[in-house]
């Protein structure tokens, strides 16, 4: 009984340090190489400022994706947000927090220019 009580008294305390942690560091920044928090700022693209740089990674090789498929029809559009996609990703590998979202929501805006065109729901 007493060790039942004392395993769940310490998952309790884990639980509350893991809460703790998350309210330091909110979803919306990201943290570099040297240790300096970056907050995105919003901007005039379609991509919602609150995302991680990773989840906005995602997001945009997700549209990409979908966008490919109709790459022959918009060889301009797939031009340019293959050319932003490609900085985003050099400075995504070399922790260049603000040029890597500043790329990514441009590759994301030529990526929803395809799509809108075709109409896809990516």
């Amino acid at each position: 009984m007493k060790y039942t009580i004392g395993l769940c008294m310490a998952a309790i305390l884990a639980l509350t340090a893991c809460g703790e942690k998350a309210v330091e560091k909110p979803a919306a920044q990201a943290e570099n190489s040297s240790g300096e928090v970056f907050k995105f700022n919003k901007t005039s693209h379609s991509v919602n400022p609150q995302y991680t740089l990773y989840g906005l990674r995602h997001l945009v090789m997700n549209n990409r994706t979908y966008a490919k498929k109709y790459a022959k029809k918009h060889p301009d559009q797939w031009a340019l947000g293959e050319e932003h996609f490609r900085r985003a990703e050099n400075a995504f590998q070399t922790d260049q927090v603000e040029a890597a979202d500043e790329a990514f929501r441009s590759a994301m805006e030529q990526y929803q220019v395809i799509l809108k065109a075709e109409k896809v729901q990516g």
